[in-house]
């Protein structure tokens, strides 16, 4: 029975985990948060008659969750942005490329579409543009 509420909760987190549709830094660190903490919190559960594996597997699935928490502080703190989309990552360098070319900026329709689509020949092109 405790095999299938554990089977329940790490499919509940599958299906949380493919819904996500931000990407930032803290994404791949989530992602090993997900998928270790629970797997050695579960060994550290069937493994409570020994003390030390217990203790020991119980400690192992904090860090990856600790180690999350600093970046995340260290993010915070230091890169602010790296803690933004992926898409407003991208329409920001877009822009910065833009204002880079100095003076009056002439910016044609197409291209404020493709800032705000975010397509990746818009940065090609505008990178070219500023060379």
């Amino acid at each position: 029975m405790e095999a299938d509420k554990i089977a329940s909760v790490a499919q509940a987190a599958l299906a949380t985990t493919s819904r996500r549709v931000v990407r930032s830094a803290m994404t791949p660190i989530i992602y090993v948060c997900l998928g270790v903490s629970p797997c050695f919190l579960a060994a550290s559960y069937f493994l409570r008659d020994d003390v030390f594996l217990s203790r020991t597997f119980g400690l192992i699935a904090t860090l990856p969750v600790l180690f999350a928490c600093g970046m995340f502080v260290y993010f915070g703190i230091f890169k602010t942005d790296k803690l933004q989309s992926e898409d407003y990552q991208i329409k920001q360098e877009l822009l910065q490329i833009a204002l880079s070319k100095g003076g009056k900026i002439k910016i044609e329709p197409f291209e404020l579409d493709a800032i705000l689509d975010a397509d990746p020949d818009a940065i090609e092109h505008l990178r070219r543009a500023k060379k």
